[in-house]
């Protein structure tokens, strides 16, 4: 017997093996001789007889040991390790492969010892098994040309090829359903109409006192944001909505646009003097959220163009069975209304981001656009829709004077065009000139109706109220000193205008919150919503080019940087320890630079929110495209490209399986870490504080990776850590993977040592080395999970903004 790991364990020794076998009872013994003496010996049963081109194989399903007492090798045992115990425990199944001269032992319980088996040689057929036996071979089994690897790989790439294939033939099935459609006629202005229009939201609750003890009955308080308030606009007007700040403005438009509110609504709202509810008021009004809180940039698409940004928003709101050509006529038409002129201006100016065939395209594009042209391109996002009614909340908030005048021109063109749209629109302070261009205006004070009639009469009505403006000062500034002195307001409101006959009978808008609670439902398929969401994603990732290229070059150095550092490790222990260490940085370089994943939804939020709130798409296809985006591109390709450098540099394993199944961790744990990342920007909204948790949560996962702690050494209460850190799964495949086919030789103080990968990482690391495709599992389900987790985030993302969480009343 030759097998240099148990030669170097007890040298000097002259082993010798020998074999018993009986075909016909399909059972067999073996003894393990040191020099003559007995050491343990073995018996199976159950056992067949095949042969190859290797040679002849007897396999058994089982085999049972038994050590004899004294044995050299059943003693105290070496080194620590108790070989009478490991024997005696061998249940798995052994094999012996034979050729002519030689003999290989294999039994599954051993690889950690001997992961080639153990060898013997100088054999011929009448000292290793019975020649009478030799004849009654049954059969020669052809090789197979399919490894586990190749077939598990078929079979999963078989399942998702298929899954998709039928997910898009359904897709593309709901796409052409909705491509035959009836188009529905272009929308007129509509008289709107409410009255008694009370909004409250609760409070925190308060105990009752009750005899003067504390505890009692909890009463829960409400605070009024609007009181009867009521009003019309006609089509063709423009409506203005005034107020100081907290007087229920934006509330009041976000009823009338039928938002979904989380505090309980009363009254009525007809459109052409009929009862209406919040369904149906969406498919009328065009809604341009509010933008004062935030810059401007970040709730348009920075990366596009007017027109793709007006184009984007046609093919999403207007019916699939609307030609692309005649979308592109509307959205001309509006660029032509709104004079928006270079319609090839990027909404943010950075030329550095242009795709060159784009460049020849551009007009006045040195100076991008101006904070009005981008309020009217926010217009323009809601005209491609054609909207009856035209909700504009603090339209140009933030402008200089003539920026605002101009949109407020614009808006009154709009409202004497062919559609006659009706417009209402909140503004808190108005010059005078600005003033005189409505036809209506509404004034708002601590949620009650201060106002409302033409701008005109509002000097004589204050007036014969006992309130009159001084000379040559803007009655808009005058109304709202009024709303905010208290002796003045009180005053006004007890001589207070009755400009609309009001209905005594409230009805409670709650009652169909089912509605309000189900954001606009789109009017494309999901295979359109995925397509258009992609194509801009794409454009994105085009133009931005410096995200892409420094994940890609970073990644080269690095991969260089490593290989470079730990290059043409030797198959000893110190290389060991260098190739174990070169796997466990390249996990933490990865899962460090997946926090760049961070801003992919931190950037886009309010853009989603405003775009999913008006009815672009729903929130899987945005999901899914974000997710695709950023995985392939900023995830898989870096990985790839990495683990190609690192891995021959390294010297690491020179099998094409092994190396294969290395790719494949580095992409699955890339795509985890980064999910991760995706997961905590989607759950957090603040960037720094994302950024920290971020950092903790790899770190702590880094620690219960497996190389700074034993896994077998950690605390009961702290052990359940483990199984949530993606390290420990991607770091035990990879050493797995590596070691499984590593046989160690080193001279420790002039002792030849001989043993194998596997057996380090079972003793030092308590690793599993024969759990590599459960690891591959386990990551995989960390995917489904982690995208499970982002979707379910983002839908409560947009139902908690839709809900009112994210502007002031």
């Amino acid at each position: 017997m030759t097998e240099p790991t148990l030669l170097s364990l007890y040298p000097g020794v002259d082993a010798k093996v020998t074999v018993d076998r009986n075909f016909t009872a399909g059972t067999s013994s073996a003894q393990i001789w040191f020099n003559d003496t007995e050491q343990f010996f073995c018996s199976m049963s159950n056992c067949t007889q095949t042969a190859d081109t290797g040679g002849i194989i007897w396999a058994c399903p089982g085999i049972r040991c038994q050590c004899y007492s004294g044995s050299a090798i059943c003693g105290p045992g070496i080194a620590g390790i108790s070989l009478k115990t490991i024997i005696e425990s061998l249940n798995g199944a052994f094999t012996l492969t034979c050729s002519n001269t030689s003999c290989l032992f294999d039994e599954i319980e051993l690889r950690p010892l001997f992961s080639k088996g153990i060898h013997i040689d100088n054999c011929t057929y009448g000292e290793c098994i019975y020649p009478s036996n030799i004849i009654a071979i049954t059969g020669v089994a052809q090789p197979s040309s399919l490894n586990p690897d190749s077939v598990a790989a078929i079979a999963i790439f078989s399942f998702l090829a298929a899954f998709l294939i039928a997910t898009c033939c359904l897709a593309k099935r709901r796409q052409i359903i909705l491509s035959r459609q009836e188009v529905v006629a272009t929308s007129h202005g509509v008289r709107i109409e409410w009255r008694n229009l009370g909004y409250t939201i609760p409070v925190k609750r308060e105990k009752k006192r009750t005899d003067n003890h504390e505890n009692g009955t909890k009463v829960e308080r409400f605070a009024t944001i609007l009181s009867d308030v009521s009003g019309a606009a006609e089509p063709g007007q423009v409506v203005a909505v005034m107020g100081p700040s907290g007087a229920g403005k934006t509330t009041l438009v976000d009823i009338l646009a039928g938002k979904a509110k989380s505090g309980k609504t009363v009254g009525t709202i007809l459109i052409d003097g009929k009862p209406i509810n919040t369904r149906e008021i969406r498919k009328l009004v065009g809604y341009v959220i509010g933008d004062f809180f935030v810059d401007q940039d970040l709730v348009l698409p920075p990366e596009q163009t007017v027109f793709e940004a007006l184009l984007f928003s046609a093919q999403l709101r207007l019916p699939e069975s609307v030609p692309l050509s005649e979308k592109k006529r509307i959205v001309e038409d509006i660029i032509s209304r709104l004079g928006l002129e270079g319609k090839f201006i990027l909404l943010t100016f950075a030329p550095h981001r242009l795709n060159a065939r784009l460049l020849p395209l551009l007009r006045t594009a040195s100076r991008g656009l101006s904070g009005g042209e981008k309020r009217r391109v926010s217009i323009g996002l809601e005209l491609v829709i054609s909207p009856a009614i035209l909700i504009l909340d603090e339209p140009i908030s933030g402008l200089d004077s003539y920026s605002a005048h101009m949109v407020i021109r614009d808006l009154e063109t709009l409202a004497k065009g062919d559609n006659a749209t009706t417009i209402i629109l909140t503004i808190h302070q108005p010059r005078s000139d600005i003033f005189q261009l409505f036809n209506r205006v509404v004034v708002l004070a601590g949620g009650q109706t201060l106002y409302i009639g033409a701008p005109n009469e509002a000097a004589e009505d204050f007036k014969n109220r006992g309130l009159e403006s001084p000379a040559n000062y803007n009655i808009a500034d005058y109304m709202l000193d009024v709303a905010l002195q208290p002796a003045l307001l009180a005053r006004a409101q007890s001589h207070g205008k009755q400009d609309e006959p009001l209905s005594e009978n409230k009805t409670d808008l709650t009652s169909v919150k089912d509605d309000a609670d189900d954001p606009f439902t789109p009017k494309t398929s999901f295979l359109t919503q995925f397509s258009l969401i992609s194509a801009r994603n794409w454009q994105n990732l085009v133009r931005n080019k410096a995200l892409l290229f420094t994940h890609v070059i970073v990644a080269i150095v690095l991969g260089v940087f490593i290989g470079g550092l730990y290059y043409q490790s030797p198959v000893s222990i110190a290389g060991f320890q260098n190739r174990i260490g070169c796997l466990f940085f390249l996990l933490a370089l990865l899962a460090f630079s997946s926090l760049g994943a961070l801003g992919a939804f931190l950037n886009d939020r309010l853009l989603f929110i405003k775009e999913r709130s008006n009815g672009y798409y729903k929130p899987f296809p945005y999901v899914v495209s974000k997710l695709l985006f950023d995985l392939i591109p900023l995830r898989v390709i870096p990985a790839l490209l990495l683990g190609c450098i690192a891995y021959w540099m390294v010297g690491l394993s020179p099998n094409e399986w092994d190396f294969l199944r290395f790719l494949l961790i580095l992409v699955l744990f890339n795509g985890a870490t980064g999910l991760i990342c995706l997961v905590i920007a989607a759950g957090i909204q603040e960037a720094g504080m994302a950024s920290l948790v971020a950092s903790i949560v790899m770190l702590f996962m880094m620690l219960f990776g497996g190389l700074l702690i034993n896994q077998d050494k950690i605390p009961a209460a702290l052990s359940w850590l483990q199984y949530l850190s993606v390290f420990r799964y991607g770091f035990e495949a990879l050493a797995a993977n590596e070691a499984n086919s590593l046989e160690i030789t080193d001279s420790l103080d002039g002792i030849t040592i001989n043993v194998t990968g596997s057996f380090i990482l079972q003793w030092l690391f308590g690793f599993d080395t024969n759990g590599f495709w459960l690891n591959a599992v386990v990551l995989v389900a960390f995917w489904v999970g982690l995208i499970a987790l982002v979707v379910i985030l983002v839908l409560f993302m947009q139902f908690s903004q839709t809900m009112g969480g994210q502007k002031s009343p």
